[in-house]
């Protein structure tokens, strides 16, 4: 009886040091992404519902706004502000649903040092549409 005991509270032991709930991948699509918008700040945005979605493309001003259904899914956007150059991007890599947040990884590409580019300002973006979440939304930028 006494190895059994032994065995039950090694379990127990494991269990209670297992390592916090992993964040799950959260699948989403690209709705727009481009070099020129009206958004000339840096600015991360979560859109939730049709208005917020109504007021950001008015001011990203870029012709026919895609349609979203916001009774299942939102919108996450990130505008790097001005460039000097053309030849950046920006790109959201992933989104990832802890058990309190949401984080979406983004990575801005630079132009490489050699390249030959149009010398005009740019204003990257990417909008990308996700399933809703009632979640924080923090944002980590990487190169």
């Amino acid at each position: 009886m006494k190895p059994l005991l032994l065995a039950m509270l090694a379990l127990l032991g494991a269990a209670c040091s297992l390592p916090p709930a992993e964040e799950l991948p959260v699948p989403f699509t690209t709705v727009a992404m481009g070099e020129q918008s009206g958004i000339h700040q840096p600015k991360n945005v979560v859109v939730r519902t049709a208005d917020e979605w109504a007021r950001l493309w008015k001011l990203h001003d870029a012709g026919k706004r895609p349609s979203i259904d916001f009774g299942r899914d939102m919108v996450i956007a990130v505008f790097l502000g001005q460039r000097p150059t053309a030849g950046y991007r920006v790109r959201i890599m992933d989104v990832r649903q802890g058990p309190d947040q949401l984080q979406v990884h983004v990575r801005e590409r630079k132009p490489d040092s050699n390249a030959v580019l149009a010398q005009v300002l740019t204003y990257p973006y990417v909008m990308i549409r996700l399933p809703k979440k009632d979640l924080p939304v923090t944002f980590a930028f990487r190169d």
